[in-house]
């Protein structure tokens, strides 16, 4: 198995491996990959592409507390469907992976197909950090796990009284554990759209105090709240046509602080808790209504709406579905599987809209999940 390092600045290669000379250097292993090598000093603010030439996912063990802080416009992975598995090898808190940096007006790091892994041993997934630069990350396919509140799939920070700003996009991706996204007072945008969040077990499964962004996602597995739009921080929340298959405590905890905007349309809940100020509450299909009054347009359903295959985490549509031309335009092109989004002139709610003008019900398209 083999991976490619280029870095565009070629002073920097000799000072990773002397060996090595020019733009690129390959790390060649006869097998999968097993003792710890300190990438964070290996690699440490130098622009990479790391391309996976092993037509499989190669997994790297880092040693936090550091993990790895490429440098301005790096890229992990290609594109190509096949990427790495970068998890905390060293038994001790920390990041996997982090993006901060000093002496950049922005900094834009890419991940394409990567898993960043911190569940096992007490760290976290992703770690973005602005200060009093810029950060700019952009993630497609891409799975964060973390191991709680602390130590998060994706840790979206801002330390107080910094000035730095962080967009963060995520497209098709997984996060899972503890707190599977934790956003604290982070200046810029936090957007997730076509993706799964689920499995978390430590407080909210996503914990927001920022800008943020969900669209088309899918969540469940979730022991307490799905979003938790707490803290002291002003949050201005979209949350667009998601699937919200939550048993736990409810959807949306509480209400956010005065000046705060939370949108919330087109969605399904399992369980639903409309809060009392600061929210435009439209469009939501919903099974148990906890607390709250619903919103113009928001209706009523069985526990399963009409999905494919609700118990394998399947949310397509069914043609008889009750959600179908019920949800809210978004003004998105595509819904969760890359599909039209919006079918016979109106929005589906959830997820995932109902395909049938495209040659039938969604089962029938042969798309796989």
């Amino acid at each position: 198995m083999a991976i490619r390092v280029i870095s565009s600045n070629a002073t920097n290669v000799s000072a990773w491996n002397a060996a090595v000379s020019g733009d690129t250097m390959q790390y060649t292993f006869a097998g999968p990959y097993t003792s710890a090598i300190d990438y964070g000093a290996k690699w440490a603010g130098k622009n990479l592409t790391l391309q996976n030439l092993a037509g499989s996912n190669i997994a790297l063990p880092v040693t936090p507390i550091g993990g790895i802080n490429p440098g301005n416009g790096s890229t992990i992975g290609s594109d190509n469907g096949y990427g790495f598995r970068f998890y905390n090898a060293s038994g001790t808190g920390g990041a996997v992976f982090y993006a901060t940096h000093t002496g950049y007006a922005t900094k834009t790091v890419t991940a394409y197909d990567t898993v960043f892994d911190g569940a096992a041993t007490n760290a976290a997934g992703f770690v973005v950090g602005a200060y009093t630069w810029n950060i700019v990350l952009n993630t497609k396919r891409c799975t964060f796990t973390g191991y709680n509140s602390l130590n998060a799939g994706l840790m979206y920070s801002r330390a107080g009284g910094s000035t730095g700003v962080a967009n963060v996009t995520a497209d098709y991706c997984d996060f899972s554990g503890g707190t599977p996204i934790y956003s604290s007072d982070a200046a810029g945008v936090l957007t997730v759209t076509r993706s799964t969040i689920r499995n978390g077990t430590d407080g909210a499964n996503l914990y927001v105090m920022s800008q943020a962004s969900f669209r088309f996602n899918r969540f469940y597995n979730i022991t307490n709240w799905a979003i938790d739009p707490g803290g002291t921080s002003v949050v201005n929340l979209s949350v667009y046509r998601n699937t919200f298959d939550n048993a736990g405590a409810g959807n949306l905890r509480g209400t956010a602080r005065a000046g705060s905007t939370l949108n919330v349309r087109g969605n399904w809940f399992r369980t639903m808790i409309v809060p009392l100020a600061y929210t435009t509450w439209t469009n939501n299909g919903y099974f148990t209504l906890v607390s709250g009054t619903p919103g113009t347009g928001d209706f009523a359903t069985l526990s399963d709406p009409g999905f494919v295959n609700q118990a394998g985490r399947d949310y397509r549509l069914l043609d008889s579905s009750s959600l179908i031309g019920k949800g809210w335009d978004t003004g998105d092109l595509t819904d969760a599987a890359g599909l039209p989004a919006v079918v016979n002139g109106a929005a589906d709610a959830g997820a995932y809209e109902n395909q049938t003008l495209l040659g039938g019900a969604g089962v029938a398209l042969g798309i796989s999940f």
